[in-house]
């Protein structure tokens, strides 16, 4: 599944983007934005804060016949100032822009309608975290159905079962809705206080490998959390000034609008991932910064990400959704017709997080048989499709948690060889060399047992490829005439099986190579030890009959004393 290329960031206009103290007087390194009438340039007016300050500058400093004169770190400081000033000049001319209209207004067609109606949240559980994870489910609030399970059907049971198939089963772990929830569930729906937005959450468990157990979570929506980001692009964005340290960054109309859209769908994320990591913790949340693996399903109503090629100003709401790189070629899911994979990759402000996934569909494409007879209301359509993919998006969110995984587990790998190499240049390695023994004896025992498992379930095609829909490459809108692919080039999911297959020798590899280096170091760094323990022997025998000598000699000295 290739990667979408994220787009090219506006250059910013930071007080640090001046070269040197060199550079000619006033000249921003970015470039500004185009003056507009009725707002003057900076220092043409006295009407602004910042007009007084930029004069003093240019009057005192800047324009004086010394100026070249000036150590190098004053006309630094001097250019940095006035670029820092200048920013809140770029913001005014913005502000007028969007008053009369630009070509990068951020806005929806008419009829558009954006709605997330679930997301899928996948957590594993490696060797070193099984016990942990057995007394949660063994805890008193993650009973299944007390008094309800026929006999063999107890959690114990269950655990086993999924554990020996090893993929191909999975069992229901339980729902969660809110507290204040109305109506009636099964009898092991648990109620308890919920994250803002969601009105229900599915819990199964399941199994990669003797060793490898999951849960995935199917977190649905409300309403009012499903049509979060159609409100965000609505509002009226008006650019910001934004630091970082002590940097100022002009955020323009429509990268704000595009941050706040992102930063809407972030908090959804984050509140699902923590949900599930407090809740049962695993190697992602203990390892990996509570950035479990995540899918969304994002559904439009205009915007069709099988067959529209968005252009012009279009482009712009789309880009803060992540549905506006060009369609040259496009991963489809033939089980679900209408329906693409994608990664997600938020931009500006959004941290780098590389375990975000999301399905995309046109809400209003090929409506289900019971839609078209009118048994589905308009705003729980999206809850059916949702509803319909949902087995399917969580046995290939586990697929693609398994390379993270395994990509996860070779950053461990990599932390462990340089804090190695800390140790061995610093004066103090002993608190660093029980963080050491702690990410070896974690990361070794979770690779040795686990990376040639996955690498058998991954070889094993049956297996890997149980009930998990078909990911099929194929040409999108702009490449609607290129050359038919293979059929092996065109199945993404056995490309991604090979990789995983790759990915986890060459980590089990690499985890036996370090092993072996630090064995050698140890035996090396022992030996030496050995070889100063000699020398102090040595050192301390030669002081001891030294000593003994001076004893018997003043022992000796004072006999004859006392005989004279």
């Amino acid at each position: 599944m290739a990667d979408r290329a994220l787009p090219q960031e506006e250059p910013d206009s930071s007080p640090d983007s001046a070269s040197d103290g060199d550079s000619e007087p006033g000249v921003l390194a970015s470039a500004a934005s185009e003056p507009l009438k009725g707002v003057p340039e900076i220092g043409e007016s006295w009407s602004r804060w910042y007009d007084y300050p930029y004069r003093l500058i240019e009057s005192a400093l800047v324009r004086r016949r010394w100026w070249r004169r000036l150590p190098r770190a004053a006309r630094t400081a001097a250019v940095n100032a006035e670029n820092w000033l200048r920013i809140f000049n770029e913001l005014d001319h913005e502000k007028a822009r969007d008053s009369v209209g630009s070509w990068d207004e951020f806005a929806m067609p008419d009829g558009e309608r954006i709605e997330v109606p679930a997301m899928w949240v996948v957590e594993i559980y490696s060797p070193t975290y099984a016990v942990r994870l057995d007394s949660l489910l063994r805890a008193k609030p993650w009973q299944r159905r007390v008094g309800l399970d026929p006999p063999g059907e107890g959690l114990d049971a269950i655990l086993n079962t999924i554990r020996e198939d090893g993929g191909e089963s999975w069992a229901p772990l339980g729902t969660f809705v809110p507290s204040d929830s109305r109506g009636f569930g099964d009898p092991w729906t648990k109620r308890e206080s919920l994250p803002e937005g969601f009105s229900s959450i599915d819990l199964h468990i399941g199994s990669l490998s003797p060793s490898l157990t999951v849960v995935a979570a199917r977190f649905r929506l409300s309403q009012k959390a499903a049509m979060a980001l159609d409100r965000e692009i609505r509002l009226d964005h008006k650019p910001r000034i934004i630091r970082e340290g002590r940097r100022l960054h002009l955020y323009q109309t429509l990268f704000q609008a595009i941050n706040e859209v992102q930063g809407e769908r972030e908090a959804l994320h984050d509140s699902a991932r923590g949900w599930l990591a407090n809740k049962l913790p695993g190697v992602f949340a203990t390892e990996g910064a509570k950035r479990l693996p995540l899918l969304d399903l994002l559904l439009t109503d205009q915007f069709d990400p099988l067959i529209s090629d968005p252009s012009g100003s279009e482009r712009h709401y789309l880009r803060s959704l992540g549905l506006d790189s060009p369609g040259w070629w496009q991963v489809a899911l033939p089980e679900f017709p209408g329906i693409l994979l994608d990664t997600y990759h938020p931009e500006r402000l959004r941290s780098a997080d590389r375990s975000l996934f999301s399905l995309q569909r046109n809400r209003l494409r090929d409506l289900r048989r019971e839609d078209a007879n009118g048994d589905v209301a308009d705003d729980a359509r999206g809850w059916v499709i949702a509803r319909d993919v949902s087995d399917g998006a969580m046995r290939l969110l586990t697929r693609i948690a398994i390379g993270e995984l395994l990509r996860l587990k070779a950053r461990n790998v990599s932390h462990s060889r340089d804090l190695a190499l800390r140790i061995h240049n610093g004066r103090r390695p002993a608190r660093s060399i029980k963080r050491l023994r702690t990410s070896l004896l974690t990361n070794s025992l979770d690779i040795a047992t686990s990376a040639a498992e996955v690498s058998r379930f991954a070889s094993n095609t049956r297996k890997f490829e149980f009930c998990v829909p078909t990911l099929e490459f194929q040409a999108g809108p702009r490449n609607s005439g290129s050359k038919p692919l293979a059929a092996d080039e065109r199945d993404q999911l056995a490309s991604m099986a090979k990789a995983i297959v790759d990915e986890a020798t060459a980590l089990a590899e690499a985890d036996r190579s370090l092993n072996g280096l630090l064995g050698v170091v140890l035996s090396l760094t022992s030996t030496l030890s050995s070889m100063r323990s000699q020398r102090w022997s040595v050192f301390l025998s030669v002081a001891s009959v030294a000593a003994a000598v001076s004893a018997a000699w003043l022992a000796f000295a004072a006999l004859e004393t006392a005989r004279r």
